[in-house]
């Protein structure tokens, strides 16, 4: 449980990435000779304190906008908990068996990276997914960040879990009992050997760019309202928010000028007109495109709950057919802007009224400019990167609306934002995000963040971003050709066990017939 809380060092705010394969690594060595039933104990509770250090802030989220007091609000996060770390005891279930401790340390090390990775896959995947605290976001600020284009978050996952595995390997068989001097300086060389070849090529691949610009360029206005919670009476805080971003976006000489994620506590089409005619005189007067996150009503759909949508509306300064364009959210965070079929009753206990939007369609086209393409992402979205490279390869930027009222004064916001720094990578675009009270930042196409406002302040960041064209390998073929290999470990490891079974069976019955 120390090892997973550990980990969560690596993760931002505190970006020391190399606690992830020396956290990972300590894990491993626990797992050595341990029984089936003690290998997935130590992998729960890795989970429990990895998950527990890492979103602690769910806690005050929920007693804050639910009505479900201390023990609900409890009993639910100790649900959660157990439930990501299942995929962790999994994991370690499979990476700790006889059969791959067995293994020479060349197959041993890819397979069991092979393992764990999965488990972090399908965490982050199934059911609708819960990618959050994904290692390899880690790795973001680090040298193995050069891979990201190649194979993506997952893909630093696996080479993290490699790293661990040759860590882990140079450990004695039983931790009290010293290595020969010869022994342990084999060990050691071997591992020190692989790991920089391992570090050092990604920190080469760092500087390798995978996309291209043709010399179009966008220049960009974010707004950081940096607004109070809205707990108080609606309409005061619909003049708050209509007062604040009108101000900031007054002398915008901006192609694009971006507010956040419902940046005005208001449904679209509910807003008085003259509210949408100031937006639309910024956006004549100014020559500026104006894009900012609003719930929108949609029409019902058969069978599905819900009449709203979280969406991005653009307003362009031309008339015509583009004059208005729309975005809808698609990935919805479950209990809060949705709520999961058979749960409608824990929903009702926890008193949430915005737990019925409606999701939008999960390959939307890109928003257009004149300038260019931009590829929308609305907060919990860029934590999944096959759903973002499908947008940013039909368009030429990336741009994120987000909105941490919520989880004010936690990480949050700084793990959001580092996941914004492997969609960059992975995709080779510029990042561009905007939030209500921060992270409010550019990211290049390598990753790094070129420029952002502090948080929980009011302000304005102006840039210009260059447009891009191509697309990384990452963006071609996504987790295929890793999850081909994930699955090999899969299928070796379930052979062995299949192999030792029938050994097993083969020896009783031969003892049997000598009886």
């Amino acid at each position: 449980m120390l090892f997973g809380a550990a980990l969560t060092l690596s993760l931002a705010p505190s970006d020391a990435w190399w606690f992830a394969p020396y956290c990972l690594a300590g894990l491993f060595v626990l797992l050595r000779g341990a029984r089936a039933r003690l290998r997935f104990a130590c992998g729960l509770c890795f989970g429990i304190g990895w998950f527990a250090a890492g979103m602690w802030w769910l806690l005050p989220a929920l007693l804050r906008y639910s009505s479900t007091g201390w023990p609900l609000a409890l009993a639910l996060c100790a649900a959660l908990l157990l439930y990501l770390g299942a995929f962790s005891a999994a994991a370690a279930w499979a990476c700790g068996h006889r059969a791959l401790a067995a293994a020479p340390v060349w197959l041993r090390v890819p397979a069991g990276a092979g393992l764990w990775t999965l488990g972090e896959w399908a965490r982050g995947t199934l059911f609708g997914g819960m990618p959050f605290l994904t290692s390899g976001y880690a790795h973001a600020p680090g040298p193995l960040a050069g891979y990201a284009p190649l194979a993506g978050v997952y893909g630093l996952t696996y080479l993290n879990a490699c790293c661990a595995l040759v860590l882990a390997a140079c450990m004695p068989a039983q931790a009290l009992l010293p290595m020969a001097p010869q022994q342990r300086a084999r060990a050691a060389l071997t591992a020190v050997l692989m790991l920089a070849l391992l570090l050092g090529a990604g920190q080469a691949l760092r500087a390798t760019s995978w996309t291209h610009t043709d010399g179009r360029t966008l220049s960009v206005r974010l707004l950081q309202g940096n607004l109070p919670p809205r707990d108080g009476e609606p309409v005061q805080a619909v003049r708050a928010a209509m007062e604040r971003y009108s101000t900031l976006a007054s002398d915008s000489r901006a192609d694009l000028t971006v507010l956040p994620e419902t940046a005005l506590p208001i449904e679209w089409h509910s807003m008085p007109a003259p509210m949408r005619d100031v937006w639309r005189r910024i956006a004549r007067e100014r020559s500026t495109s104006v894009l900012m996150g609003a719930a929108v009503t949609v029409p019902p759909q058969p069978g599905r709950m819900g009449e709203t949508s979280n969406s991005a509306m653009l307003l362009t300064p031309h008339e015509g057919l583009h004059a208005v364009q729309r975005y809808d959210k698609s990935a919805l965070v479950p209990f809060a802007e949705f709520v999961p079929p058979g749960a409608e009753w824990l929903a009702h206990r926890m008193r949430l009224d915005n737990g019925a939007m409606l999701p939008g369609v999960h390959s939307p086209a890109p928003l257009h400019l004149p300038q260019g393409r931009i590829g929308i992402v609305i907060c919990f979205e860029s934590l999944f990167d096959i759903a973002t490279a499908r947008k940013a390869a039909q368009a030429d930027v990336l741009v994120s609306l987000s909105n941490f009222d919520w989880g004010a004064g936690s990480y949050a916001a700084a793990q959001l934002a580092q996941a914004g720094q492997l969609r960059a990578l992975e995709n080779g675009r510029w990042f561009v995000q905007v939030a209500q009270t921060g992270w409010t930042m550019l990211v290049d196409p390598h990753g790094r963040i070129a420029d952002r406002l502090p948080a929980d302040a009011t302000g304005v960041l102006d840039a210009r971003v260059a447009l891009y064209t191509g697309m990384t390998p990452f963006a071609r073929l996504g987790n295929a050709p890793l999850l081909t290999l994930c699955a090999a470990s899969a299928l070796w490891l379930l052979w062995q066990i299949a192999a030792a079974m029938l050994s097993g069976a083969s020896a009783l019955a031969r003892r049997n017939i000598s009886a």
